[in-house]
């Protein structure tokens, strides 16, 4: 038989699938079924037809005056527990066909139903073409088990799939200070005076509830992450560039919790200038980029800055992370910023700084020098301390047969002490350029010749600013991306 059109109308309606709306919170008495019976009324009074499925009031006075207004549908009763409380009655609310049903506790286990699971109800509610407001915490969400379990001692034995909370078409965040919180339980808003102190000494604790409100907003923002992948928005992309330094580690992972939080992809990035191999720092940052999900990318380019920004325009990535120390390196005085070179060239870019937060001062490094020895030396650096040395002291005897000033040729020790201490790594090198300098200086050039006499002419307070000049001068680690 040929289906008239009104048939295949009606079979397009019936066909039309409900839209589901959650409120997340992170603890019992955060607001959760307040708020949806709140946005429950705003549409009641803009015409719709709002009922209730199941709601839990838990005696709170607030929403319990809520309540009031609502048609509520008849629950499901355990014939053999009547003293259980009701079942959400689904064939009742699709017979029903509201606009809206509201169902509280969307991790619920059912005791009276055909469906093991709230969730499963809901399911059959939203294919009859009716939308559903429900409710749910981050302890049940099936992929946060374990980690709630770790944060608050507890094995919650109710989860949802994450697979079907993403069907959601709306998730809002009913956020709260945990304080607040608090004191509201202490109040004895969220549970009666005898549940309280257990509650307190169990999951109601400060550093708890702080954690699972972190996972909260990662949870919503990463719902709303997705939602705009699917429409077809442009999501995040987190670049983080990274060097030899120790910011670099702060910069991986302060960049992983932000693409944990949005959801997005991110990639840790090096320029390794063309011909040398791989920096241990460098294999540790990436070995940890690794360890948290990044994908890691090995530049060659003898211009850092250009290499970085062809990659930028090549991967059009819009979030950039570098590394920052506080201090900025001597040679690099009067030179722009990395990030002002970079924003120059890419001018939309967002550049985030993370500091190295083990950033100490140089008065700090010249106090705790003696812990930062570095026994071991390597032959190149030997060869350039020698090297040095014999250049400067070839310069001053040459300079002899010019001037009998002493003062020039100490300020061309100072270069040379300053160079080997910049340019080596740790500071035995730096502080044994200056000691071979100082007896250079004093057995050829000081009067009378080929005897030590610093201490004379007031000599030994120069060579003294010598030694504390090598102590405080960084060794060239790597190259630094600030």
């Amino acid at each position: 038989m040929v289906k008239s059109s009104e048939a295949w109308l009606q079979d397009i309606v019936a066909q039309r699938r409900g839209r589901l709306k959650i409120f997340l919170g992170y603890a019992a008495g955060v607001g959760k079924t307040y708020r949806m019976l709140e946005e429950a009324h705003t549409r009641l009074a803009a015409g719709d037809d709002v009922v209730i499925g199941h709601v839990e009031s838990y005696d709170r006075a607030a929403t319990t005056d809520l309540i009031v207004g609502f048609e509520q549908i008849p629950e499901h009763l355990n014939v053999s527990q009547p003293t259980l409380v009701g079942e959400l009655n689904v064939p009742a609310v699709i017979k029903r066909q509201p606009d809206v049903v509201l169902v509280d506790e969307l991790a619920h286990t059912n005791a009276a139903s055909w469906n093991k699971k709230r969730y499963q109800d809901i399911e059959e509610i939203l294919t009859s073409g009716i939308s559903v407001y429900t409710t749910i915490n981050v302890q049940h969400i099936e992929s946060l088990h374990d980690l709630v379990a770790q944060i608050t001692g507890v094995d919650v034995q109710e989860t949802v799939p994450d697979a079907w909370l993403k069907q959601a078409d709306d998730i809002e965040l009913i956020d709260i200070d945990p304080k607040v919180l608090l004191n509201r339980l202490a109040a004895g808003v969220i549970y009666p005076a005898t549940k309280i102190a257990r509650a307190q000494d169990h999951f109601f604790q400060l550093q708890k509830l702080t954690q699972l409100r972190e996972i909260a907003l990662q949870q919503s923002t990463r719902q709303l992450s997705e939602q705009n992948a699917q429409q077809g928005q442009q999501t995040r992309h987190f670049l983080v560039a990274i060097s030899q330094s120790p910011s670099s580690d702060n910069a991986i992972r302060w960049a992983y919790r932000q693409a944990s939080a949005f959801d997005a992809p991110w990639t840790v990035v090096h320029v390794q200038q063309s011909g040398k191999s791989l920096a241990p720092a460098v294999q540790r940052h990436m070995s940890l980029a690794k360890k948290l999900g990044a994908k890691t990318v090995i530049l060659q380019g003898d211009h850092m800055v250009a290499t970085l920004i062809a990659y930028i325009r090549e991967t059009q990535v819009a979030n950039l992370i570098i590394g920052k120390h506080v201090t900025r390196a001597w040679y690099q005085s009067g030179r722009s910023d990395i990030e002002d070179q970079i924003l120059m060239a890419v001018p939309a870019l967002d550049i985030q700084i993370i500091p190295n937060r083990d950033q100490v001062s140089p008065v700090q490094q010249l106090l705790t020098w003696p812990t930062r020895f570095r026994l071991s030396v390597k032959r190149r650096e030997v060869w350039f301390a020698v090297g040095m040395i014999v250049a400067v002291t070839l310069i001053n005897g040459l300079m002899t047969y010019v001037t009998s000033d002493n003062a020039l040729k100490i300020m061309l020790y100072f270069v040379g002490i300053i160079f080997v201490s910049r340019f080596t790594q740790g500071y035995i090198i730096g502080l044994a350029t200056t000691a071979v300098s100082v007896l250079l200086f004093d057995l050829l050039f000081v009067q009378p010749f080929y005897s030590l006499q610093f201490y004379q002419n007031g000599y030994g307070i120069i060579f003294l600013a010598m030694f504390v000049t090598a102590t405080i001068c960084w060794p060239n680690t790597d190259t630094r991306y600030d």
